[in-house]
């Protein structure tokens, strides 16, 4: 059994602070169309655990 995400469904990118509370994400590569999320752990390093905060979106 496993748990967490597989390392083809794990794209980089890069964030910028613009405020407090609102960053501007860019992926390194092209999205294609399809549902993604950003899965934030805070300090917590891996993505088997629990506890992490799920933000969900599509590319159409």
């Amino acid at each position: 059994m496993s748990t967490g995400a597989c390392d083809k469904n794990i794209s980089d990118g890069s964030f910028k602070k613009i405020k407090s509370g609102i960053y501007k994400v860019v992926p390194n590569a092209l999205l294609q169309p399809g549902e993604y999320c950003f899965y934030y752990t805070g300090n917590v390093s891996g993505l088997g655990l629990a506890g992490g905060k799920v933000l969900d979106f599509s590319v159409e």
